[in-house]
């Protein structure tokens, strides 16, 4: 009996350990390197959002530059689309280049924005320069059609001139919500 005392507590001795070690000891590990593997992560995930804030803070800086043109062309912007009003800025312009221009408002059935057709007989120089004011100002006018013929002729100077345009429309916030 002695001697399976002896061995019991000698295997005691080292299967305890053992089981504790397996038991408890070797999760703790796993669980401190998981951690650690975790806090390597959120270091990462911390520097991400950084970006990602600083990100959103510039982007609001550049809005807040912006903002006041954006609604200064967006307070203008009923009075810039008015078809009245834009005839008339396209005939001053014509006229303030040294030829008469003859619009007439076009067919514009199927289409929510207004267009109109314009004719005019001017020298090539005149009616690029009134094409590109016309293009590059502040008229939002959208040309479906240019065309030039150019003279025949050496002697003549003038070309025929035609172009199809129309302004945008504004979106009516009521028909919207309807």
């Amino acid at each position: 009996m002695n001697h399976s005392h002896r061995l019991l507590f000698v295997l005691g001795l080292f299967a305890i350990p053992a089981l504790f070690w397996f038991g408890c000891i070797q999760s703790a590990l796993l669980e401190r390197t998981d951690s650690k593997s975790r806090i390597a992560n959120a270091g990462r995930v911390v520097e991400q959002n950084l970006k990602t804030v600083q990100e959103r803070n510039r982007l609001l800086d550049e809005w807040e530059s912006f903002k006041p043109l954006a609604l200064s062309q967006m307070d203008n912007l009923e009075e810039d689309l008015n078809p009245l009003l834009l005839q008339k800025r396209v005939l001053l312009e014509a006229r303030q280049l040294g030829f008469d221009l003859k619009i007439q408002e076009s067919d514009s059935s199927g289409t929510t924005s207004p267009s109109w057709s314009m004719t005019a007989d001017a020298d090539f120089e005149s009616v690029v320069r009134f094409i590109e004011r016309l293009e590059r100002g502040d008229y939002r006018v959208r040309f479906s059609q240019v065309d030039m013929l150019l003279p025949g002729n050496q002697t003549e100077d003038q070309v025929k001139f035609s172009a199809e345009f129309s302004i945008p429309s504004l979106p009516n916030p009521e028909e919207d919500a309807a």
